[in-house]
């Protein structure tokens, strides 16, 4: 298993949710970028709805546009 860091790449505000370029959490995957993967994009929204209270869904933002993955382990 593989850890990832995703993080948020630009401050934003979409559809009333704001963005803050930074706000991260970190997943554990099968090896392979979890944002692009999208089996893993509920996986992420729900981490960032726990961690901020911020919904992704929302807000559009579950794309690598808007979401940057780092391989952290």
């Amino acid at each position: 298993m593989a850890l990832w860091k995703v993080s948020i790449n630009s401050s934003t505000k979409i559809n009333s949710v704001r963005l803050r370029k930074g706000m991260s959490v970190q997943i554990a995957n099968n090896g392979m970028n979890p944002v692009i993967t999208s089996r893993y994009r509920d996986q992420i929204a729900q981490l960032f709805m726990n961690d901020f209270g911020i919904d992704l869904k929302k807000a559009n933002a579950l794309n690598s546009a808007m979401l940057e993955a780092e391989r952290i382990d």
